[in-house]
């Protein structure tokens, strides 16, 4: 019982996971970026040194592995702070749901594997993003050890063009995701491509344009963002608006990982608010009743007495009851579903379908089976079709479920009496 009900958990829960590690990934991309632009800037204002240390016979080899050594330096301390302080939230998450009443079934501590690989994975990153900046400080000529003028910055103007073809070209690419999905066009080229690549090729191109084409625009955006700082400060002004310019590349890529992160931050808030307004409008249009019914405890589900007395309560118009049931599976099926026991009032009057084939309402009443479009196209399900399902037989002790509901009720009544024994302190 316990192996079926964590497994039905996991699976609905299945997309967390994936989420989480696309918040790691992004976070790893931001780290990195960040990195690479804290020791480029780094080793610009060393060059002089890195140089007088080549022209007094360091190998570039010498000099490459003294800045990498420092990133794996800075790398170990960072993940090691990095692994505790999570560590730490973990505990602290723990703590907070435990006083809330919702204690966690496993353990907080991270598994000695868990620990490795966040550790190796802030090294590498750290290690990575200076590769870049080390192999600058390793080709710088002896004779700068002379002359500091003599590393001036690289000509700007064909990045720039680089860039503004990728951002057309993500321009392009959500000028047709728009076409496409308002139906103004039907090119079958198009239409097999589908909106989801389009609209994430236009958002990697048109992010990555944006950062290759900055140091291009460095000069403008500073004259523009800086002619009012300079009519306030004319000397301090001045000074940070040339200095601004002085190094486009340097001032792009400190402004690129803000831009980045801002990016990041308000393509999720848009994700989040979108999703949100999905299922609000979903509920709103489809779901006609005026309460949901849950179990306090979400792995318990609401005892079939209850049901009955919320039924036989004056005022109540109509109720149905919705069973999930973990324990069945499809059989041979090239995709599953997450299997539930409803009544025909549900159909009827509580979640009417809006689409449909055949009479959905009616084949629950009878004993049949209702499927989604999804399922129905994997697996070649039409009106009619036999459909074979297995489940498993559970045999529940019924004297440990006991011992559990009552630890449990225990543990709420406490709870419940720390908080009214706090209210009358207060």
């Amino acid at each position: 019982m316990r192996d079926e009900a964590t497994k039905s958990t996991q699976e609905s829960l299945g997309f967390v996971q994936p989420l989480i590690l696309i918040f790691a990934v992004i976070a790893l991309f931001v780290g990195a970026f960040i990195i690479a632009n804290t020791f480029t800037m780094i080793v610009r204002d060393s060059m002089r040194g890195y140089a007088l240390l080549r022209s007094v016979g360091a190998s570039p080899a010498q000099v490459f592995f003294s800045v990498v050594i420092q990133a794996l330096i800075l790398g170990v301390i960072g993940s090691v702070l990095g692994v505790l302080l999570g560590w730490g939230l973990i505990e602290l998450i723990d703590w907070g749901l435990s006083k809330g009443g919702f204690p966690l079934s496993g353990s907080p501590t991270p598994s000695p594997t868990a620990v490795a690989v966040g550790f190796m994975v802030g090294v590498v990153v750290t290690v990575i993003g200076s590769a870049i900046p080390a192999r600058t400080a390793a080709t710088a000529p002896p004779i700068q050890a002379m002359n500091e003028t003599m590393n001036p910055e690289k000509p700007v103007t064909a990045r720039g063009w680089i860039g503004a073809g990728m951002v057309a070209l993500g321009a392009l690419c959500w000028l047709l995701c728009w076409l496409l999905a308002a139906k103004k066009v039907s090119w079958a080229w198009l239409t097999t491509v589908g909106t989801g690549w389009l609209l994430g090729l236009g958002g990697v191109c048109t992010v990555g344009g944006v950062i290759v084409l900055a140091p291009a625009l460095v000069t403008g955006a500073a004259k523009v963002l800086g002619w009012l700082p300079s009519l306030a400060f004319p000397v301090t002004g001045t000074l940070a608006t040339r200095n601004i310019g002085r190094t486009k590349r340097r001032t792009a890529n400190t402004a690129a990982a803000l831009f980045v992160g801002v990016a990041i931050v308000s393509c999720l808030s848009v994700l989040a608010s979108s999703m949100r307004a999905s299922v609000s409008d979903m509920i709103d249009d489809n779901l006609h009743a005026d309460y949901v019914l849950v179990s306090a405890a979400l792995s318990q589900s609401v005892s079939p007495k209850a049901v009955n007395d919320v039924k036989h309560t004056a005022g109540v118009g109509a109720t149905t009851a919705v069973r999930t049931l973990p324990t069945v599976k499809l059989m041979q099926a090239n995709e599953q579903f997450t299997a539930m026991a409803v009544d025909r009032e549900l159909l009827d009057a509580m979640y009417p379908a809006t689409h449909q084939e055949g009479d959905a309402a009616h084949a629950i009443e009878h004993g049949e089976i209702a499927v989604g479009r999804k399922v129905a196209d994997s697996n070649g399900y039409a009106i009619g079709s036999t459909v074979e399902m297995e489940s498993k037989n559970i045999g529940i002790d019924e004297a440990a479920t006991k011992q559990a509901i009552a630890a449990y009720e225990q543990q709420v009544g406490e709870q419940v009496s720390v908080h009214r024994t706090g209210r009358y302190v207060a």
